[in-house]
């Protein structure tokens, strides 16, 4: 399990900053099939989110505190991604894990960038992503 994390991450991180696939995968398939448009993006960032709460929620133990850690990270800064949807799903999986890893000794830290964003974010998508996330964290 642990082997399959340390494959996925990278490429879920990858997804999460992008919204493009790493077609390179894909093998002798068409690369011309794999949508590019912005909303295959955001279905994908969405699929990642889903995918990476339902890994982070079935780690435990203090030798996954950082992996856990970590993929609150990410799915903390993907609340920045336009997609309301995406926005969405990102605070489903939040709010399940900040009882996880060591989330707790952060959440000081994690709601005063979160409300510094909602606040001060200079685009509404990441005003309405800190939003999400300040409902995710107090739930």
């Amino acid at each position: 399990a642990d082997e399959a994390i340390e494959f996925l991450l990278p490429h879920f991180e990858s997804i999460l900053s992008t919204g493009q696939p790493d077609v390179s995968y894909l093998g002798s398939l068409s690369k011309e099939k794999a949508p590019k448009d912005v909303s295959a993006s955001d279905r994908r960032k969405e699929g990642v989110v889903v995918a990476l709460g339902s890994v982070a929620l079935h780690l435990s133990g203090e030798e996954n505190e950082k992996k856990i850690d970590e993929t609150i990270d990410m799915l903390l800064d993907a609340l920045k991604t336009p997609s309301e949807d995406v926005q969405s799903s990102v605070a489903a999986c939040l709010s399940k894990l900040m009882k996880k890893g060591r989330t707790q000794d952060r959440i000081e830290a994690i709601l005063t960038s979160l409300i510094n964003d909602c606040l001060g974010g200079d685009k509404l998508a990441t005003r309405r992503g800190a939003a999400y996330g300040i409902s995710a964290v107090v739930k």
